[in-house]
């Protein structure tokens, strides 16, 4: 059994690993503006052509790789069993279950915000990405990276992979489920205006993405469920 002292050092090593991974998640998007903004500008070209825009997307990736190689030794420190497998067909279909209930977790919460507030405003971050989705051609390809690859790897990694097994491990089972989701909406409205809805609808989407690690207890799952949630996201976003 884990003694006191113990638990404040791991909890202590949870805090540092997200922040960590926080810190790398704001690098790894302004580095790759940078790179962009730097060949276009040294090639004396427009952003919105190929050559910048393959600099930023190898930029980001190296960087992610390198920040997703370390992010695995620390998950590993606490979860050592969580490996990559090839995907398990019962497994699998944890990716769908947790997608459509992401999608029913929505809806509610639409519902609610309509018949309390009388109208369906969206959220500060997504009305963002609503304007950057019509920007130039780097900044859709961009904001895809962002959605698509970045940050269901990063912040899986992050909010299920470090603190799910940093912190309430040996608790209920539901508590760090709940932590986790709720830590990952509040990520996601910290950095804007707070609205309460969109706090709970993206607290909801947190807690059924770890609802599917915990079923699954491997982050390939929850990742490619969030990969699947922001993928069709984006596609509506992009040809609406």
């Amino acid at each position: 059994m884990i003694n006191n002292k113990g638990v404040w050092k791991v909890g202590g090593l949870g805090i540092l690993f997200i922040l960590i991974g926080l810190l790398c998640d704001v690098i790894i998007q302004n580095f790759g503006l940078l790179m962009l903004k730097l060949i276009a500008k040294a090639f004396n070209i427009n952003e919105n052509t190929w050559i910048p825009i393959l600099a930023m997307l190898l930029t980001m990736g190296g960087l992610l790789y390198i920040t997703l190689l370390y992010m695995k030794k620390y998950i590993q420190l606490a979860a050592p069993e969580n490996k990559l497998e090839p995907f398990r067909r019962q497994k699998t279909l944890w990716i769908i279950k947790g997608y459509v209930l992401i999608i029913v977790a929505g809806m509610l919460v639409t519902i609610v915000k309509i018949l309390i507030t009388g109208n369906n405003v969206e959220p500060a971050n997504q009305l963002a990405l609503v304007e950057m989705a019509h920007a130039g051609l780097a900044t859709k390809i961009y904001l895809i990276f962002l959605s698509v690859i970045l940050a269901p790897l990063l912040e899986e990694s992050i909010f299920r992979g470090i603190l799910m097994n940093y912190f309430m491990k040996n608790s209920y089972w539901w508590a760090n489920v709940v932590v986790s989701g709720m830590a990952f909406g509040l990520f996601h409205v910290i950095f804007q205006p707070f609205q309460l809805m969109a706090f709970i609808q993206y607290s909801l989407t947190g807690i059924i993405l770890a609802f599917v690690y915990k079923k699954t207890q491997k982050l390939q799952y929850s990742m490619a469920t969030h990969c699947l949630n922001n993928l069709v996201a984006m596609l509506i976003l992009l040809f609406q």
